[in-house]
C-alpha cells in the first residue's frame, strides 16, 4: 500500500512525518471512499425510513470529510508511554500497570483520551517473569541496562520499545516517559527524574518544570507519594537506563522511574499540637506506624498518574504555567547550591556589565537634556 511506502520514506526525513502521513492517510480515505460511495448510499437509503434525510437516516453523509478531521485532531495528540516488569521479581509494577488502565477505560478519563495517545507496554522481560529470574532476562542480562544500543536479537522488547518511542516521536509530541519499578529498600512510592546540567535561567526553568508531575502526584496522593525521597539527576552506572536515556536522546524533559517500595508506607510523626502563643508543639502521641501496601493501595497509585495529566489539558495551561511559575520560585534557591562557581561568576559579570550600559544611558540622556 502507499501508506506503508510513505511510512518507510518518512522515518529517512523527521520533519516531513506528519505531513507524509497525513498525505497517505487521505489519498486512502478517499479512494476508499469512491470505491465504495454507493454502498454507502445504499445503507443510508435504507435506514433512512421517514425518507427526509434527517440525521438518523445519513449516518455515512460527509462521512468523508468528518473523518479526515478525525485524523487531523489525532495526530494533534501528544503522547504518553508507559513501561513496566522489565525486572520480573518486581510484581508491583503489574498491579501498578492494572490500576492505570483501568482508570483509563474508564468514564472518568473520557477527557484524557480525547486529548492523549496511550501507548503502554506492560511486560518489557516477559521469558523473565514466566521462568521466575529476579531481575535479568534468560540471557542473564539486565535489560534496563541496554536502552543505548539494544540489540534486536539478543534484547528484542527493548529494541522494539525504542523503535516504538522513535516513531511516535516522529508523529507527535510525546509529553511524558514513564517506567514502572519497584523498590526493595526505600519505603513510600517516588520518582526517579533526570536534570538538566545548564544552569543558566533556561536551565532552572526546565529543571523546575520537570519537577512538576512528582509534585502533582504527592499532593494528589499523600499518603503513598513523598517527594522528599525523590531524586532528580543522573548517575554514571544508570546512563543506560530507559529513563536517562530517553531524556538524552530524544530530549524527552519528563522522563521518570516509578518506584513502589516493596514493604509500604513509612512510620510518620503525628501532627504537632498548637501551643498558647500559636506556636507548635511536640506531641506525645506515637509515631503512626508503617503499612504494607496492598494490591488496591499499589493500583491506586498506578491510577494518580494519568489522573494528574488532567492538569496538561488545553483549557488547564494558564494554571500550568502559573503553576510552573510558583515551582520555580520555590526550588529557584536550591538549583544555586549546584551551579559551578565560574557560572556565578560569569553571572555576575553579565550584570555589571548592564548596569554598566544603565548607567551610561542614563548620563548620556541627562547630557542631552542639558543641551
Amino acid at each position: 500500500m502507499k501508506s506503508k511506502k510513505l511510512f518507510k520514506q518518512s522515518l529517512e526525513s523527521k520533519g516531513k512525518v506528519r505531513k507524509l502521513l497525513r498525505a497517505a492517510f487521505e489519498e486512502e480515505i478517499n479512494s476508499f471512499y469512491e470505491a465504495n460511495s454507493d454502498i454507502f448510499k445504499s445503507i443510508d437509503d435504507k435506514h433512512n425510513t421517514s425518507g427526509d434525510g434527517g440525521v438518523f437516516g445519513r449516518r455515512f453523509d460527509n462521512f468523508n470529510n468528518r473523518l479526515k478531521q478525525f485524523i487531523v485532531d489525532h495526530y494533534q495528540k501528544k503522547a504518553v508511554f508507559i513501561t513496566s516488569r522489565v525486572h520480573p521479581g518486581e510484581p508491583q509494577a503489574s498491579y501498578m500497570v492494572k490500576g492505570m488502565l483501568d482508570f483509563l477505560v474508564s468514564d472518568e478519563a473520557a477527557e484524557l483520551r480525547k486529548h492523549f495517545v496511550f501507548r503502554i507496554i506492560p511486560m518489557l522481560n516477559v521469558d523473565g517473569v514466566i521462568y521466575g529470574n529476579q531481575r535479568c532476562s534468560l540471557l542473564g542480562v539486565d535489560l534496563n541496562r541496554r536502552w543505548v544500543s539494544p540489540n534486536v536479537f539478543l534484547h528484542p522488547t527493548i529494541y522494539y520499545a525504542k523503535q516504538l518511542i522513535k516513531h511516535t516521536r516522529n508523529e507527535r509530541r510525546i509529553l511524558m516517559y514513564c517506567d514502572l519499578h519497584g523498590h526493595s529498600r526505600k519505603q513510600n512510592a517516588f520518582y526517579y527524574a533526570c536534570t538538566y546540567k545548564n544552569y543558566e535561567h533556561e536551565g532552572r526553568i526546565k529543571n523546575a518544570q520537570l519537577r512538576m508531575m512528582p509534585l502533582l502526584c504527592c499532593h494528589r496522593n499523600p499518603d503513598f507519594f513523598k517527594f522528599k525521597d525523590c531524586r532528580f539527576r543522573i548517575e554514571r552506572c544508570k546512563e543506560s537506563t530507559a529513563r536517562v536515556v530517553i531524556f538524552k536522546e530524544f530530549n524527552i524533559m519528563n522522563a521518570f522511574t516509578l518506584e513502589a517500595s516493596f514493604f509500604g508506607q513509612e512510620p510518620e510523626a503525628p501532627p504537632a499540637i498548637e501551643g498558647e502563643e500559636g506556636k507548635a508543639e511536640p506531641t506525645s502521641l506515637p509515631p503512626r506506624p508503617g503499612k504494607h501496601f496492598s494490591v488496591q493501595d499499589l493500583q491506586m497509585i498506578g491510577q494518580t498518574l494519568p489522573m494528574i495529566l488532567s492538569n496538561y489539558l488545553p483549557k488547564e495551561q494558564s494554571k500550568l504555567e502559573i503553576l510552573s511559575g510558583k515551582i520555580l520560585e520555590i526550588f529557584y534557591d536550591e538549583f544555586v547550591k549546584f551551579i559551578p562557581p565560574y557560572v556565578l561568576r560569569r553571572e555576575e559579570e553579565k550584570k555589571r556589565q548592564l548596569m554598566g550600559l544603565d548607567e551610561l544611558e542614563t548620563h548620556n540622556a541627562g547630557g542631552a537634556a542639558g543641551l
